[in-house]
């Protein structure tokens, strides 16, 4: 697969490939349920052939493993901010971490969808949110309590100033200062270059390998699967993130990265 709608010319990566065939299969066997009788000639041995070749899923490799730990998590946030957009930029960081919220979805979040009091994020396409098959979900925050502070004080500060239907992570000047005129802008490529602006800047401050957004996510998701004491709390942690099955938590948040693989073995784990 090599279509693009980002203007790169390169191929899609063995990850990006993989899901999308995943999303593939998952159409046609709803398909075969749900709409015509031409569907139902997909047979699912023909459905499992929709997938990638063995020498491009061994492409993918460690690169997979890498995400965004608590410990780099808290570091990045570990900074005394001082303009409104050091701290948005540090409340971002550490709401996308403590709900693993995709960014889309994280972009159009208006502040009346945030609920720290009861530590939960309601994401709502009705709201005007976009998130993933617009489908509502009930996220709760992971209890981390200095992530929890950061995300709390930026949430009293954007209710003071703006309006409940504004976005919890606004539109800022051009100088980070004040307030953008233009509050109620949802998905843009604009926001999404801005985020990446500001995790980078972060990285760089404390020499942190720079990562996607996306990596966040993972990190919660690691974070998840290595704090469940048992099946009932992982099938929690794993409802959370949106999944209705737990083997996906599983397949794709339970790999750890090299430095944790090598600390365990050695029995230096952290």
């Amino acid at each position: 697969m090599k279509a693009r709608n980002d203007g790169k010319n390169k191929p899609l990566s063995p990850i990006t490939n993989t899901r999308n065939c995943l999303e593939v299969q998952e159409f046609y066997r709803w398909a075969k349920l749900y709409l015509g009788p031409e569907y139902k000639k997909a047979s699912d041995k023909w459905i499992d052939t929709l997938r990638i070749s063995r020498a491009r899923r061994n492409l993918i490799g460690l690169e997979d493993r890498k995400y965004y730990s608590l410990e780099e998590v808290l570091l990045l946030c570990d900074f005394e901010p001082v303009t409104l957009i050091d701290k948005r930029d540090r409340a971002a960081l550490a709401l996308m971490y403590i709900t693993g919220m995709r960014i889309t979805a994280f972009m159009t979040l208006p502040i009346s969808c945030v609920d720290i009091a009861g530590m939960t994020v309601f994401q709502l396409p009705q709201e005007g949110m976009r998130t993933k098959n617009n489908k509502s979900a009930e996220t709760t925050l992971l209890p981390i309590e200095t992530l929890v502070v950061i995300v709390k004080d930026w949430d009293q500060l954007v209710r003071k100033e703006l309006r409940p239907s504004d976005l919890w992570y606004p539109n800022l000047s051009t100088d980070g200062l004040r307030w953008s005129s233009n509050l109620g802008l949802s998905q843009s490529e604009s926001r999404r270059k801005s985020f990446r602006r500001g995790l980078k800047k972060l990285c760089e401050l404390v020499n942190i390998e720079y990562r996607s957004s996306h990596k966040l996510r993972r990190g919660h998701g690691v974070y998840a699967v290595k704090h469940a004491k048992n099946y009932e709390e992982f099938q929690a942690y794993c409802q959370n993130m949106g999944h209705e099955d737990p083997g996906t938590t599983f397949k794709y948040y339970s790999k750890l990265s090299q430095n944790n693989v090598r600390n365990i073995i050695l029995g230096t784990k952290q």
